[in-house]
């Protein structure tokens, strides 16, 4: 009854859960709803034993690219800078040289992703399915078939290529490729190369040396990939088993207070709470 999911509703915010989930089952003994008032429901854990593996094995990987890859690209940077400071009349742009980066030796970074999505986004699910006490083989199947269509979609946009009839081509719309901030990370020390008047060896020592390449940075990469995964998953399972009616944004306690985004949807919803309807977008 929708009296006992209000009543439920607020038996959850009155004990502070920090993630409110919404059951909708039908109907619902009294039995079983004061059971269900009583089991206050912990958040899935995104520092568990196999993401935390995954994420030191896959930032090794982008590592390990990013070593060999940074020496490729400094020399075509340097390369083409060279061109510029020799050039008279219409010097190129600082976007002229990044147009022409060579960016398709990226696509290695592909089967290894995908491979490693796949099993954090299985994983996740199996996390959520778990935490709600849901079992059913047919919606474990169909969220196998998630996963790889995920892995496989995120693993090609990650670098900015998509698969189009099994082959992957390049995909310039893709908003969140690290290729894309890579360019960003080479146009402005492009540009600081030209306002300082470097010579090439410095620029090219600087791209290497640089945070483009850097192993903090493969780190971030590692967590923003495997993180997305591991929530998208567990998203999924919760739409897939119908029980789940809202979701609340939650802010990690080292989270800054500051007017951002973040801040925004923590506080969204009709209660300011960060809780709005499942499908819903913040």
């Amino acid at each position: 009854k929708k009296s006992d999911l209000n009543r439920l509703s607020k038996y959850f915010d009155k004990m502070g859960t920090q993630e409110l989930l919404e059951f909708e089952r039908a109907p619902i003994e009294t039995t079983t709803l004061k059971k269900i008032a009583k089991k206050t429901l912990k958040p899935i854990n995104r520092n568990r034993p196999l993401i935390t593996k995954e994420r030191t094995k896959y930032a090794n990987v982008i590592r390990k690219f990013f070593k060999t890859e940074k020496v490729k690209m400094a020399k075509q940077c340097a390369d083409m800078y060279g061109k510029i400071k020799k050039a008279e009349g219409d010097n190129p742009t600082v976007d002229d040289i990044i147009n022409e980066l060579d960016f398709q030796g990226w696509s290695v970074l592909v089967n290894p992703t995908e491979k490693t999505l796949k099993k954090i986004y299985k994983d996740g699910s199996a996390e959520a399915l778990a935490q709600i006490s849901f079992e059913d083989e047919g919606i474990t199947n169909l969220l196998n078939e998630d996963a790889l269509s995920f892995a496989e979609d995120r693993s090609a946009a990650m670098v900015g290529m998509k698969y189009v009839d099994g082959e992957l081509v390049p995909n310039p719309d893709e908003l969140y490729a690290i290729d894309d901030s890579t360019r960003d990370y080479l146009r402005d020390q492009i540009s600081t190369a030209i306002e300082e008047g470097w010579s090439t060896d410095h620029l090219a020592s600087e791209i290497e040396d640089g945070e483009a390449f850097s192993e903090s940075r493969a780190e971030m990469i590692a967590q923003t990939e495997i993180g997305n995964a591991d929530i998208q998953g567990a998203m999924t399972a919760y739409r897939r088993s119908g029980l789940v009616g809202k979701k609340q944004w939650v802010l990690g306690i080292e989270h800054p207070y500051e007017e951002d985004e973040c801040n925004d949807n923590a506080t969204a919803g009709e209660n300011k709470d960060g809780i709005i309807d499942f499908d819903d977008v913040y």
